[in-house]
């Protein structure tokens, strides 16, 4: 990633070797990691109005990722439990809290989240 980006990448990647995923792709603005059960996520800087940072997590077998701070809001909206804002490292906490467990269940949250989702348009 760019030289701007370069912290959150290096922070991401710190956080997410705890849980088991590598860096497979780092090109200017996008940085790639895979788990090898097939989970992947993606952490993508923004190029206009840095620094603007978005995580999206791909299930395995699934086409479509989801933005991490979406599902922060859909978890919140199912479990009733308040998150907090989500930085980068408040994302990054969910993600490593909820990837054994909540996270694994996609059915459970695919349709609130498409509900949130589409409430931003």
């Amino acid at each position: 990633m760019i030289d701007e980006y370069q912290k959150y990448l290096v922070q991401t990647v710190n956080e997410l070797s705890k849980v088991g995923f590598k860096l497979i792709e780092d090109s200017d603005y996008i940085a790639r990691f895979e788990h090898k059960d097939g989970w992947q996520l993606s952490l993508e800087g923004e190029r206009f109005n840095r620094p603007l940072i978005d995580i999206d997590v791909t299930p395995p077998k699934e086409n479509q990722g989801f933005s991490l701070r979406i599902l922060m809001n859909t978890y919140q909206k199912l479990e009733n439990i308040q998150q907090p804002p989500p930085s980068l490292v408040n994302q990054l906490s969910f993600f490593k809290a909820n990837f054994d467990g909540w996270l694994l269940s996609v059915g459970k949250y695919k349709q609130i989240y498409k509900e949130i989702n589409e409430s931003f348009f």
